[in-house]
């Protein structure tokens, strides 16, 4: 059953009863609640509402849809840059708390072995 009080909905998936008796779904899917103009009041967990848009903000620790990774912070170098993107050398993992970035092991790079290591430009052999 879907629930509408107020002219709101009370979570994501249910609609908003407009003072017609007609239904609303938000159309923002990281809004919580929505005004019947569909102007977002509330956001999901990851997001801030921004003029009644619900944006990711990068470095906040939770992995937003267009987020590739967010381990808490806006650092680069730590496997997950500035843009919450993924770095060079880097596997992410999504923990509890925030997503963890540790460098990949890249075992010894020997020029001329024929084996492409992340250290490497190229190897040709």
């Amino acid at each position: 059953l879907a629930r509408c009080e107020g002219g709101k909905r009370t979570g994501y998936g249910d609609d908003v009863r407009t003072s017609t008796g007609t239904c609303h779904v938000c159309s923002d899917a990281n809004c919580l609640t929505c005004t019947v103009g569909d102007v977002c009041e509330s956001c999901s967990v990851g997001y801030t509402l921004t003029s009644g848009v619900c944006t990711s903000e990068c470095g906040d620790g939770y992995l937003a849809a267009d987020e590739e990774c967010d381990d808490r912070n806006l650092d680069n170098g730590d496997g997950c840059d500035q843009h919450c993107s993924l770095e060079d050398g880097h596997e992410c993992t999504q923990s509890a708390i925030h997503t963890v970035c540790p460098a990949l092991d890249v075992g010894t790079a020997t020029c001329g072995d024929g084996v492409l290591h992340i250290s490497e430009e190229c190897d040709d052999g």
